[in-house]
């Protein structure tokens, strides 16, 4: 190592030092804080399979929820994507599980799978879903936008083809609360959808 070299290494050594004890470093960023939607008891799906079969999927999200940040908006074209509030695990599954949940206690049944099937089954009714919006204000309110289309268990028939707007009041002004307020709204699409199903059979 030449002599110039130690000089600049010991050099930045001191000048880092002063900077640690005079407190000048920039503070370690905190880790995220972690959410999942809350999709209620699933004591719906366990037991031995039973009721009608039906197939959830494809589902699909808007491009802008497909990441690991939370979605709030901040006017009617600004979003925020929050870096220290972010999703646990891809949103895509967590409104599966509430639909999927919400579907099997409103028609009791557990036999709901993911479509497309992993393997052969008989299906009595499939259920395709676009999600075009799930977003909103914290502190004010959350909105969901989906468009759903109920066939029939072979794919052959389209049943019901409709588009829902879910509207659900945050009832607080944090994460935590926005977060509930979207289980909400996702359920309530649930409920729609199964709703749509009984009118069918």
């Amino acid at each position: 190592m030449r002599p110039m070299d130690r000089r600049t290494i010991t050099l930045l050594v001191i000048i880092f030092l002063i900077f640690s004890a005079t407190g000048c470093l920039p503070p370690a960023k905190p880790p995220p804080a972690y959410y999942t939607l809350d999709p209620g008891p699933a004591s719906e799906l366990t037991g031995l399979e039973h009721g009608l079969a039906i197939g959830i999927g494809p589902l699909w999200l808007a491009p802008h929820l497909k990441r690991l940040q939370i979605v709030t908006r901040e006017s009617n074209t600004q979003l925020r994507l929050s870096e220290s509030h972010q999703w646990a695990e891809p949103l895509q599954v967590a409104i599966y599980s509430i639909i999927a949940i919400k579907i099997a206690s409103e028609l009791n049944t557990n036999s709901i799978y993911e479509f497309p099937l992993r393997r052969k089954r008989p299906l009595d009714y499939r259920v395709a879903i676009d999600v075009l919006r799930l977003d909103g204000r914290i502190g004010g309110e959350v909105e969901c936008v989906a468009r759903w289309i109920i066939s029939s268990g072979d794919g052959k028939k389209e049943l019901v083809s409709r588009i829902s707007r879910i509207v659900k009041s945050t009832q607080g002004e944090d994460y935590d609360a926005f977060i509930q307020a979207e289980s909400r709204a996702v359920a309530a699409l649930g409920k729609e959808i199964a709703d749509a199903i009984k009118s069918k059979m």
